[in-house]
């Protein structure tokens, strides 16, 4: 992997380093993969390819924005409003991240995904932990998101890094959405 080729994001984590991030309701720990923020093409295209995977994961469960949002890459995520991350493990991109403001307040995480093969080994956490440190540094009071009420790993997930259940904050494109929230300042 060219570093040249990539801009850090703020508060890049590289080579697997341990971290520690305090979320307000616990101590987390967990094995952190370098992280960089899309910069170039190439980048881009590497998240799409891994988003399509993610989709091929869960044929049928996409709404017209996940289709939109490929087609559009960076799109809604382009700064200074967004941002699109990849984290790397053995020099290969394993897993993506995006965020997008909602309001003055609050930011959504999404397109949190993690290839099978990477899974377990705290990418999730990190990239997760990473997009709030980001967002708590340009001043939002709250990171969102929504998933699929019977997405067990994913709700256990950001159960385990604090986040709530709250009010929905958009119109949900299906029945069974889980709305969560963790608060950054």
């Amino acid at each position: 992997m060219s570093s040249g080729s990539r801009v850090p994001s703020p508060g890049q984590a590289l080579n697997g380093a341990a971290r520690t991030w305090n979320s307000g309701f616990g101590t987390q720990d967990y094995q952190v993969t370098q992280v960089c923020e899309i910069s170039t093409f190439s980048d881009i295209e590497t998240f799409r390819t891994l988003l399509r995977r993610y989709a091929a994961e869960h044929l049928g469960r996409f709404s017209e924005r996940m289709t939109q949002d490929l087609a559009d890459l960076p799109g809604r995520y382009s700064a200074p409003t967004g941002g699109l991350y990849l984290a790397y493990a053995d020099d290969a991109a394993v897993a993506t991240a995006a965020w997008t403001q909602v309001n003055d307040e609050q930011a959504e995480i999404k397109r949190v995904y993690v290839q099978p093969q990477a899974r377990g080994r705290g990418i999730g956490q990190a990239l997760s932990m990473h997009v709030a440190d980001i967002l708590r540094g340009r001043g939002f009071r709250q990171m969102v998101l929504s998933t699929w009420g019977d997405n067990a790993g994913a709700i256990a997930l950001y159960r385990k890094l604090g986040l709530v259940e709250i009010e929905p904050f958009k119109p949900s494109t299906y029945a069974n959405m889980a709305f969560m929230g963790l608060n950054l300042l």
